[in-house]
């Protein structure tokens, strides 16, 4: 890893208790502190979407870019002092851009679906030959350009220096929920999921992680 390379963040995320019980005032004092940890440590929000409709386990999803590696261990240090993990449940990974896989998004739009994915491959992936997985990547692409489905990459960065875990994580944006559920049986008839690749993933659309300032436990 090139250590003044731009560095992701993905995470996903939800108010814990302790963040419903500060009133409405607190709140919006520790919403505008977090933000400023990510402008003071020269961090950006590169998305970030709702998932309440998608997943019981999070309320949302997004990304932040870093200018470096020195960057984000400055905005953690910000993050603890404000105590954030009080208020919040998250799961974080980085990564670095692999930019050969992406596209700029189109046009906003309502019906827009959001999948946030990590993945990591399997040994049926491992056993494959160089020709063999050069043509498995392609009809992977191929698939989010089908006709039925119309969706783009528009991040696409490899973790496995930052993770055991996972080889990577991206975003794709589709223009409905129909193009997400063409997409997977897509993926389906290829056997991407579960047999070459693990992975885990959620659907969420524009708009805030955080529920509205006066939204209280009574």
């Amino acid at each position: 890893m090139n250590a003044d390379r731009p560095i992701y963040k993905l995470y996903v995320c939800k108010p814990s208790e302790a963040y419903y019980l500060l009133g409405g005032s607190e709140r919006e004092s520790k919403n505008a502190r977090i933000l400023d940890a990510l402008e003071r440590t020269g961090g950006k929000k590169v998305i970030r979407c709702t998932a309440r409709w998608a997943t019981e386990r999070w309320t949302g999803f997004g990304v932040e870019i870093f200018p470096n590696i020195a960057a984000v261990q400055a905005h953690a240090r910000l993050l603890i002092e404000e105590n954030w993990q009080r208020y919040v449940r998250s799961w974080s990974v980085l990564g670095e851009q692999d930019q050969e896989d992406t596209s700029d998004p189109r046009k906003e739009s309502g019906e827009q679906v959001y999948k946030l994915f990590v993945y990591r491959y399997n040994e049926a992936y491992y056993r494959l030959q160089q020709d063999e997985r050069v043509d498995k990547h392609a009809r992977i692409r191929e698939a989010l350009r089908a006709q039925a489905v119309q969706a783009e990459r528009i991040i696409s960065c490899n973790a496995y220096w930052a993770t055991e875990r996972w080889t990577g994580f991206g975003v794709e944006v589709f223009p409905n929920i129909a193009a997400v559920q063409a997409h997977a049986d897509l993926l389906s008839e290829l056997c991407w999921q579960g047999y070459y690749v693990e992975s885990w993933s959620v659907l969420g659309q524009r708009g805030s992680t955080r529920p509205a300032a006066d939204q209280q436990v009574r």
